[in-house]
């Protein structure tokens, strides 16, 4: 884990390399110490509010259940492919394609994951 927040979300940024899931979608927090981040964009915007959040659940899901952070699905311009991006506030938009910060979102937005359905689809393993 790096020293601070800033230097734990650029590590993330650096070592990330997509990487569809295999069969039925999962989300999984990327935490290995070492080598790259093997992750789609569920697993890069869950892990990004994870680091942003000091890799605290309770500040996890302050956030969220705030909506001072939010997970949206989406489809990418073009393709149509399924997509989510992070949106949080004082930092932006951010997902796994574009990975930096931006003002407006790189996709249309079209549904929001509420507290519970983000909670049942962190459960489901």
């Amino acid at each position: 884990m790096a020293g601070t927040i800033a230097e734990d979300v650029a590590d993330l940024t650096a070592r990330y390399v997509y990487t569809r899931d295999p069969g039925r979608d999962r989300w999984t927090r990327l935490d290995s110490a070492l080598g790259p981040l093997r992750g789609d964009c569920e697993d890069w915007a869950y892990t990004m509010l994870w680091r942003l959040a000091g890799r605290s659940w309770r500040r996890f899901w302050v956030l969220v259940l705030t909506r001072r952070a939010q997970l949206w699905w989406t489809r990418f311009h073009g393709t149509g492919e399924p997509h989510v991006m992070l949106w949080v506030e004082g930092y932006g938009w951010t997902d796994s394609f574009h990975r930096d910060w931006s003002a407006e979102p790189q996709h249309p937005k079209i549904k929001r994951y509420t507290a519970g359905l983000l909670a049942a689809t962190l459960m489901i393993k």
